[in-house]
């Protein structure tokens, strides 16, 4: 937090020295607020727009987050009903410290583009780096969850085929039976 402060904290400064309350207004009332109350420059999307922006920005990587973030949050299960969460030891707390909140500040806000959350890929990198080397290391505890993960891909791209005919044959109904 002091490091980004330090770097951050003198344009704020010299911008409001410089342009006064209507820098405050315009950075905080428009950039900032407007974003969350409403729609600005007709970037719109649901919840779930995020979720969608990472498995496509992520790519060819994303299909091993959620397996990624289950070894993060060292889930234990104690029996099939009941699951604790084992102690987090800190690397693995600052990555979770700083993607969840701000992929929920995202998502709660009604304007989304895709480079929003561009600054969490290293940290997702991290956590899939991580899984990678502890498959690496030891491959006979994570085989299951590496293979799931391998299913997750073929699940995606099979939606993404489907996808791509379906919008084929509705966007571009005559020119796309003959490519086919």
């Amino acid at each position: 937090f002091l490091i980004i402060t330090l770097i951050g904290l003198p344009w704020y400064v010299i911008e409001y020295l410089i342009h006064g309350q209507k820098f405050v207004d315009f950075a905080l009332g428009f950039l900032f607020m407007a974003r969350f109350q409403g729609v600005v420059a007709g970037h719109p999307g649901p919840w779930y727009y995020y979720f969608l922006a990472v498995i496509l920005g992520f790519a060819p990587w994303s299909h091993f987050l959620p397996f990624s973030f289950w070894r993060t949050l060292k889930f234990k299960t104690l029996n099939p009903k009941q699951i604790q969460i084992t102690k987090i030891q800190n690397p693995e707390l600052l990555m979770l410290c700083f993607i969840v909140p701000v992929f929920i500040v995202f998502s709660i806000a009604k304007t989304k583009l895709p480079s929003y959350i561009l600054p969490l890929y290293p940290f997702f990198a991290i956590i899939v780096g991580k899984l990678w080397a502890d498959f690496l290391e030891n491959q006979k505890d994570l085989r299951r969850g590496m293979l799931i993960a391998n299913v997750l891909l073929a699940v995606v791209v099979a939606l993404l085929i489907i996808g791509v005919i379906i919008l084929g044959n509705n966007n571009y109904s005559g020119q796309y039976p003959i490519l086919m």
